[in-house]
């Protein structure tokens, strides 16, 4: 198998193309052989230093930023108290956090996310 990150840095994505080939003749094979299988891979991704101390930051507290079923959206006795000292709304935590991770291509399209693993940079996707 052969995988090759493709990094575009004006959007800060990473498309992954890969081949399989046979390991006795190494020709080429089609990649419909996978195509009931699910591949997980793992997507370099470069975050900015803010967005990356908030991402720990929230991991330390317990929640989960990228899952908008987590207590932290949804459940009003949940703190959080922002890097400036200030308590930040459940309606507020869903439009300044959230939807700012939209923005973020850590999956390809066809891909779903899976998580972000803060010690390598990695997007996890399947």
């Amino acid at each position: 198998m052969i995988k090759l990150d493709l990094i575009n840095t004006t959007i800060n994505a990473t498309y992954v193309q890969y081949d399989i080939f046979n390991p006795h003749t190494y020709n080429k094979v089609s990649l419909n052989i996978c195509q009931n299988i699910s591949i997980k891979i793992a997507v370099p991704l470069i975050l900015n230093e803010s967005t990356r101390s908030l991402i720990l930051n929230l991991k330390d507290e317990g929640y989960n930023i990228f899952d908008i079923k987590d207590d932290f959206y949804n459940d009003v006795c949940s703190p959080y108290t922002a890097q400036n000292g200030a308590d930040i709304v459940l309606s507020s935590r869903k439009t300044l956090i959230y939807d700012s991770m939209k923005d973020i291509y850590f999956c390809q399209t066809g891909c779903e996310f899976i998580n972000y693993d803060t010690e390598t940079n990695q997007a996890h996707c399947n």
